[in-house]
């Protein structure tokens, strides 16, 4: 995002009229942008490594598998809905990038005063954060149901394996059941890994949600600054055509004596 042209321009602009951190919030942002497109990639490989290890569960593990998949199902379409958020976001930006620096050579930094442009880039970042939010809790779900149903499993064959050990009048045995089977192990390795995954993807929009506030808080105080400045000097240059103004004379028809009293 940040060697699209338009906005490229915007920050050399930026850095020649001396609004530095305005064009530092910007570049930050653009950076969040390109970071969630990257990692949008990453994370939709990972779940479909996931489909395909749930894909080679034997019967036995069948409803496991059912319940696996369709949190992922979820958690992969609340992940495209993000993406395709990102197109127009993309285009937003560039857009305000490139109406911003004309408004800038036309009328001058007061135009960076503005806003309101910023509010549907942080309403689309948003949507975004939310569907990533969906997305994770989903894959939290499936791991919370991996390993459930793991430990539920592993209790029941030990107890089964005690039960033909007391049977055949052997010792019973204790087992750690805490320990993951193979199966289990190859399907949370990866969701543990999504897992981590969304969380740094959901860290980073709220960040992106958090620049674009501090643009608008800076716009914000700048306008204040701006309209203080401009009350200011109104007031001043009353008083200097008030100062320089010519004592008013009597009416007249009245005495000088009058008119000093």
């Amino acid at each position: 995002m940040q060697d699209n042209e338009k906005i490229a321009q915007l920050l050399t602009q930026l850095m020649q009229t001396g609004q530095a951190e305005q064009a530092a919030n910007i570049r930050q942002l653009c950076g969040y942008v390109d970071s969630l497109e990257k990692q949008y990639a990453a994370v939709m490989s990972e779940l479909q490594g996931i489909k395909e290890q749930l894909s080679e569960a034997t019967a036995q593990k069948r409803p496991l598998r059912v319940q696996v998949s369709d949190a992922v199902q979820t958690a992969e379409t609340a992940l495209k809905q993000a993406r395709d958020q990102l197109p127009t976001l993309k285009e937003d930006l560039a857009i305000w990038a490139e109406t911003t620096a004309n408004d800038l050579r036309r009328v001058g930094i007061s135009v960076l005063d503005n806003t309101v442009a910023f509010l549907n880039i942080q309403q689309i970042l948003e949507n975004i954060r939310d569907a990533l939010e969906s997305a994770l809790q989903s894959v939290r779900s499936a791991i919370h149901q991996v390993e459930t149903m793991g430990q539920e499993l592993r209790e029941a064959g030990n107890h089964l394996a005690n039960a033909g050990r007391a049977a055949a009048g052997r010792e019973i045995q204790p087992k750690d059941v805490t320990q993951e089977g193979r199966f289990q192990a190859v399907v949370l390795a990866p969701l543990r890994g999504t897992d981590r995954m969304l969380t740094g993807m959901t860290r980073t929009t709220q960040a992106a949600v958090r620049n674009v506030r501090r643009l608008e808080r800076t716009a914000e105080e700048n306008r204040g600054r701006r309209e203080r400045s401009s009350v200011r000097q109104r007031l001043e240059q009353k008083k200097e055509i008030v100062s320089q103004a010519p004592p008013s004379s009597p009416p007249p028809g009245r005495r000088k004596s009058e008119a000093v009293l």
